[in-house]
């Protein structure tokens, strides 16, 4: 069900991202993003009022998508979505499916790119959002499990995914040698391998 909660999330944001330009907000969050994807460094070469975090994931979809605005509110959409699927596994270990449900409904109504004066934005808070959530659905995970060990596995990956992303991020700051940052992201990735 969290699938197809991601799924329908995305179809109703997607058109959404095909629609309006804003000049000023718009900029600022592509132009980062286009030269993080050139391999220019935040805070060095390029200035992001966002911080790197949120360059470096949407380059990504830049790198995936080609460079364009469209590229970066794609990836806001998905963001939106992978965020509803997980907010619907969350709110479905605490209050039901039925409750869940409707909650997820209520907040896609809610979104205010339904709005004609409010265009969609890729805000970074879109990815904080969902880095929330996915860290509230693995200490949530890690709290059931009765076992002490198997607690302490899903709480040990959530620290790790966060020094991880902080790695990541820092060496993106200061040096941004390929292999530093791969070493970074391989902190993170190692965190979720069976130990």
């Amino acid at each position: 069900m969290p699938l197809l909660v991601g799924a329908a999330y995305a179809i109703a944001l997607l058109p959404f991202a095909r629609l309006g330009v804003d000049p000023h907000h718009d900029g600022v969050m592509l132009h980062p993003a286009l030269m993080v994807e050139r391999e220019f460094v935040v805070h060095r070469d390029v200035l992001s009022q966002y911080g790197p975090l949120t360059s470096i994931v949407q380059a990504g979809f830049i790198f995936l998508l080609g460079p364009s605005l469209l590229s970066i509110r794609v990836g806001s959409c998905i963001l939106l979505a992978c965020t509803g699927a997980v907010l619907l596994s969350l709110n479905r270990r605490f209050f039901g499916t039925g409750i869940a449900t409707v909650t997820m409904i209520l907040s896609l109504c809610l979104t205010s790119f339904f709005s004609p004066t409010s265009p969609m934005h890729p805000w970074p808070s879109d990815l904080m959002v969902f880095l929330v959530s996915l860290c509230g659905w693995l200490l949530s995970r890690g709290l059931e499990s009765a076992e002490p060990r198997k607690s302490f596995y899903f709480c040990s990956r959530q620290g790790s995914s966060f020094l991880g992303c902080h790695l990541f991020v820092s060496q993106s700051e200061s040096s941004c040698s390929r292999a530093s940052m791969r070493c970074a992201a391989g902190v993170s990735s190692s965190s979720w391998s069976r130990s």
